[in-house]
């Protein structure tokens, strides 16, 4: 997790937390695959191996704007990592390994971002849901009029969300009818996994909530 200007880490049963990375300016969005983990921190895509560098340790710089601190979250698959640059509303990626930065899509003005074999999806802050070949192409819209959406989550069956109504929403991963699974839950974090739905309550609430569709 981000904490400041540090990135942190603690085993899964718990224990005392370690730094991998400090003087990061404010990271978020940290995802991790088997061997590194990426986030983005104040303009930057960064990447550093999992087991950390210590304090100051080896981390990467895979992409960087020195004028913009507005990235949205980030994602990954087995080739790439993708986010969004909420202040110039394009949706981009870049090799795991680093290399020159892609365009996916402008004027999206991004909130949140996942990927799966079939694509990638994002949300944007008009509410709208969409979905594009993570390698281009033409985009599909899951989605609209669900207001300021903060992130999406994907499962095997569906994309999810939060609407700024307050509705814990799921679309098919291909477009189709939407299905409210919960109302009046303010929230902007939310995942998935196998089974269930999560989201943290707003604050003051800030309850972890949980939901296993029938």
């Amino acid at each position: 997790w981000g904490d400041r200007d540090d990135v942190l880490a603690v085993p899964l049963g718990g224990g005392t937390p370690v730094t991998l990375a400090s003087r990061q300016q404010g990271p978020e969005g940290i995802v991790a695959n088997a061997t590194s983990l990426y986030w983005v921190n104040n303009g930057a895509v960064m990447m550093m191996p999992l087991e950390g560098g210590g304090v100051g340790g080896m981390w990467t710089a895979l992409a960087m704007w020195t004028r913009e601190n507005s990235l949205a979250s980030i994602a990954i698959d087995a080739t790439n990592v993708y986010w969004g640059r909420g202040g110039l509303g394009t949706v981009m990626k870049v090799p795991l390994g680093g290399g020159t930065p892609t365009t996916l899509a402008s004027r999206q003005w991004p909130t949140g971002i996942a990927v799966n074999a079939d694509g990638v999806y994002w949300s944007t802050e008009d509410g709208t849901i969409v979905k594009m070949p993570a390698g281009g192409g033409a985009r599909a819209t899951l989605a609209s009029g669900q207001g300021g959406v903060a992130g999406i989550a994907l499962g095997s069956a569906g994309v999810y969300w939060v609407s700024a109504r307050g509705r814990v929403m799921k679309a098919p991963l291909g477009g189709g009818r939407l299905l409210t699974l919960a109302t009046g839950q303010r929230s902007g974090v939310i995942a998935v996994d196998a089974t269930s739905v999560y989201w943290i309550g707003d604050y003051p609430d800030g309850r972890v909530m949980k939901l296993t569709p029938n």
